[in-house]
Order: structure tokens, then C-alpha cells, then sequence
């Protein structure tokens, strides 16, 4: 059996030394490539108003529009270079804000949509879903009542549409995980993508 020293004096051992100092050494700065940094949920919306009413009983998380021209700057001075807008409900299920964005922005943002799950014609929509700009699937949220959805049948036309248009689902059902479970084995071929990891909260503002 060879000892470490003939090892590392064998051709063998020299080419592997060196594969491993070569990989140690730290690499030029220029060869170096920079992280990219993506925020993967950022909610956008505009102050209520007739032609963008919010929906009767529903308040944002924050007293004040957070619009586009304050996210930007945000960003650029925390070094993000890209976000995934996540349309919030209270404007309704509507996404035209968060397409405005991708449309200003297409280098910095995309959308994952909402879609009126209570509807069942809103099938329609999705085999031509990603012609919107910037939007590459749907966003769902099951908080408060629209919990029951899960499980009342009024969501269960949405799944199949999705997998058979393959887009990719974000789901918000904090402590109902399991439902969704459900939904991957029943559709394999389904991204499926967990917000917040499913942790239960206060969710006391719909989002």
C-alpha cells in the first residue's frame, strides 16, 4: 500500500494536489460571476380609487401604496436585482398592476397572477396565460373562507386546467398543507410552489 508521501510523489498523487490547489486558489475578481438576487414575493398596489376600487372590508398590510416607482429604488439600494410580483387581494383578482411593472421593468420583474378560482370558465384564461408580459403562473390564496375552497369543490377545476397549460401555482393555505399534498399526487406533472413554507401565522390581513 502506497504511504501518503509515495502517493503524493506518484504522477497520480502530484495531478490530484494540484486539481485540489487549483480549485483552493482563490479566482480573479473578472472570472468571479455576481449573485444574483431575486425577491420571490413582492406585493404591489395603487391607492383606491374609481377606476382601482379595493374590495368592500379588505385593508393592505401597509396604510400607503407601495408602488412601483417606491419599489425600484428599494431594490437597486439593497441590491436585488429582480422580483416576482404577487398581485395582494384587495385590489380583487386583478393583475393589470403587476403586468405594468414587467411591461416598465421586463429585466427586473415577472408576475405570478391571480385568477377568480370561484369562476370555473376562468379555465379559459390559462392556455394563453403566459402571453401576458411578464407572467409566468398563478398565485392562489386559500385564507379566511375561501379556506373551504380546498376541499368544497370549488377550486377543483383549477388544478387540471393548470397542469394540462403548464404553469407553475404558488399556494398560500397556512396549517392546510396537506390538502395541497393531496393535489400533487393526484397531478404529477403540476409545479407546485409553498408561500412561506406553509408556516402558520396571524394572518389576520388577507394577502
Amino acid at each position: 500500500m502506497l504511504s501518503r508521501r509515495s502517493f503524493l510523489n506518484s504522477t497520480v498523487g502530484a495531478g490530484v494536489a494540484l486539481a485540489i490547489a487549483q480549485q483552493a486558489a482563490p479566482r480573479p475578481a473578472a472570472a468571479q460571476a455576481k449573485r444574483l438576487i431575486v425577491d420571490a414575493q413582492v406585493h404591489l398596489w395603487k391607492a383606491e380609487s374609481p377606476d382601482w376600487p379595493w374590495v368592500p372590508g379588505m385593508k393592505p398590510q401597509m396604510p400607503e401604496p407601495f408602488i412601483i416607482e417606491k419599489l425600484v429604488p428599494l431594490m437597486d439600494e439593497a441590491g436585488v436585482d429582480r422580483a416576482v410580483i404577487v398581485p395582494p387581494s384587495w385590489p380583487g383578482d386583478r393583475n393589470d398592476y403587476g403586468v405594468e411593472a414587467a411591461r416598465r421593468y421586463p429585466n427586473r420583474f415577472a408576475v405570478m397572477g391571480r385568477i377568480p378560482l370561484k369562476n370555473p370558465q376562468s379555465a379559459e384564461l390559462l392556455p394563453k396565460w403566459k402571453e401576458q408580459p411578464g407572467m409566468l403562473g398563478v398565485r392562489v390564496t386559500f385564507l379566511g373562507p375561501a379556506a373551504a375552497w380546498l376541499t368544497d369543490g370549488t377550486a377543483d377545476w383549477f388544478w387540471p386546467a393548470a397542469e394540462k397549460a403548464g404553469l407553475p401555482v404558488m399556494f398560500l393555505t397556512p396549517g392546510r398543507s396537506a390538502e395541497l399534498a393531496r393535489v400533487a399526487e393526484r397531478y404529477p406533472q403540476l409545479t407546485l410552489i409553498v408561500d412561506h413554507m406553509g408556516v402558520v401565522g396571524d394572518w389576520s390581513a388577507t394577502w
